[in-house]
């Protein structure tokens, strides 16, 4: 199992949902799907929590789907958090997905 904590604060008091769907604007169809997948048969779970604006979301990964998720996101990654970055976001990823 691999765990991944992602921390971000829009510049906009949102839901998480509403951040989540903003952050899916700039990831590819067939990450969503990947994404959508591991939810619905364990490859992933997530929780989700809100201080002051801050968004923190922990996903348990399964080896294999944390190996997938790195290979898709290899050529996303740096471009989706340079474009939340430019909308005035603060994101951070412990570990980054590379090192998964």
């Amino acid at each position: 199992m691999v765990q991944q904590t992602v921390t971000f604060t829009p510049p906009t008091d949102i839901t998480t949902d509403e951040a989540l769907s903003h952050i899916a604007s700039y990831l590819p169809s067939n990450v969503l799907s990947f994404l959508s997948e591991q939810t619905t048969n364990g490859g992933r779970t997530t929780t989700t929590s809100v201080d002051s604006g801050t968004h923190t979301i922990v996903t348990n990964w399964t080896d294999e789907s944390a190996s997938q998720y790195v290979t898709l996101m290899t050529d996303v990654s740096a471009s989706a958090k340079a474009s939340l970055i430019s909308d005035g976001w603060t994101i951070s990823f412990t570990p980054e997905t590379a090192d998964l």
